[in-house]
């Protein structure tokens, strides 16, 4: 408490003593103190405050003036973009929009072309497989429907493009499914089929020639594919022809990789039962 009164009277004397200095002074001296004093506070008030304050004001302006001339130049480079686009598309230039779209449609329509001849092809191929068509009809499959097969495997793969095809062969006459080809040894070695034939046809003769036609032996006709591609669009190849032609029956399947980077290759034989010999 001592020392704080102490301090206390001291700061009290020190502002007496300038309070008689000042009273002493004349009006002019004592205006030319408040001048300077003020001066003093503004100096101190822009060092402190006013001077950062203005430099944060021009650093945002050179920012946003800099953002401004990016701006600038993006639209500049849009707009030297976008001239030969304007320019194509003006009547007499070349339109790349109007050509993109010509292609798309010329595209789509050979598809759509494409669709409808392996529609056609398979239709008249099932037709020349269904029992009781008339004789002109199953003359005119027998002569249609070996030749058109190769042909409509050669087109069903021009729908998968990721698929090559490097071998499309026939093969050997007579040669058919390995287990048809068992069915027909075992119906060879047993007797008791032509005794049935032969019994059914004195008891009914109408039922003679279905029972001749029961007891012959299928024929075939029989491709060998070979095709190299993805093994996915392999198989969607091969379930395509599946769903296509539900009486087609398969042979020998090999499948083997060629190395790293390298298409797979496929290798299938198929068999489709041709129409009986009358």
């Amino acid at each position: 408490m001592m020392a704080s009164n102490k301090t206390l009277s001291s700061w009290q004397a020190t502002w007496q003593s300038w309070a008689k200095r000042i009273d002493a002074l004349s009006l002019r001296e004592r205006a030319f103190i408040f001048l300077c004093l003020a001066a003093i506070l503004i100096a101190i008030a822009d060092s402190l405050i006013i001077t950062p304050l203005k430099l944060e004001a021009q650093a945002l302006a050179k920012a946003q003036l800099k953002q401004n001339q990016d701006l600038k130049q993006l639209r500049e480079q849009f707009t030297a973009s976008a001239a030969p686009l304007g320019a194509s598309s003006a009547p007499g230039g070349q339109d790349e929009g109007s050509q993109l779209k010509a292609r798309l449609a010329t595209a789509q329509q050979q598809q759509a072309q494409l669709r409808l001849a392996v529609d056609a092809g398979f239709k008249n191929l099932l037709q020349s497989q269904v029992p009781g068509s008339n004789t002109a009809t199953a003359g005119s499959s027998k002569q249609q429907g070996p030749q058109q097969l190769p042909e409509l495997l050669a087109t069903l793969l021009k729908q998968h493009p990721g698929l090559s095809l490097l071998k499309l062969a026939s093969l050997p006459e007579g040669q058919g499914p390995a287990q048809f080809a068992t069915q027909a040894n075992s119906k060879g070695m047993s007797q008791a089929a032509p005794q049935a034939a032969n019994a059914a046809s004195a008891a009914n003769p109408g039922n003679a020639a279905n029972a001749a036609n029961a007891e012959m032996p299928l024929t075939w006709q029989g491709l060998e594919l070979q095709v190299a591609g993805e093994y996915l669009d392999q198989m969607r190849y091969l379930r395509q022809l599946e769903l296509a032609l539900p009486r087609l029956h398969w042979g020998e399947l090999r499948l083997w990789s060629q190395g790293d980077g390298k298409p797979v290759l496929l290798q299938v034989q198929v068999f489709l039962p041709k129409a009986r010999a009358s």
